[in-house]
């Protein structure tokens, strides 16, 4: 049983990691789980309450780096806080719409439309603030997938002493 429980480990982490890249899987979160999985079945201390706990804020705070990673690209591209929000809210509808390809258009979309029809900006500056939300959630994902990286890493180092 514990070969299964180490081979579903492994598994997790794969798929999490393609999780990270294709926003259809909750990349980090599976990432998480599969180390909470490890701890619940070997025992908490095998990992340790402390560090269990700080991946668990790190899981955490990845799920909001999609959509605020894309607000800051928007905003360092000069979109005002309606292509930033338009940015958020089209990249949750898209996502939902059409999953990884939706996400990635409502991301451009949203911060056009925010540009351009709430805060009256021209074309140029609102084709720019949703060129600047994509470029932040790639950003974003590069991130994201750091953070899985070193998850595991951390996890691993723990396990080996």
């Amino acid at each position: 049983m514990d070969i299964g429980i180490i081979i579903a480990v492994i598994v997790l982490f794969a798929v999490g990691l393609f999780g990270i890249i294709l926003p259809a899987l909750p990349g980090v979160g599976l990432i998480f789980t599969s180390i909470l999985l490890y701890a619940l079945y070997f025992g908490i201390d095998t990992v340790g309450a402390v560090t269990l706990s700080v991946l668990g804020v790190v899981a955490v705070f990845s799920i909001a780096i999609d959509y605020l990673a894309s607000a800051y690209g928007a905003k360092r591209y000069g979109a005002s806080k309606w292509g930033s929000l338009g940015a958020i809210f089209g990249g949750i509808l898209g996502f939902i719409v059409l999953n990884f390809i939706g996400l990635l258009l409502g991301i451009f979309i949203g911060a056009i439309v925010g540009e351009f029809f709430v805060a009256k900006q021209d074309a140029q500056a609102s084709l720019r603030a949703g060129m600047g939300s994509i470029l932040g959630f790639l950003a974003g994902t590069v991130i994201k997938l750091l953070l899985g990286i070193a998850m595991i890493l951390v996890f691993v180092i723990s396990i080996w002493k």
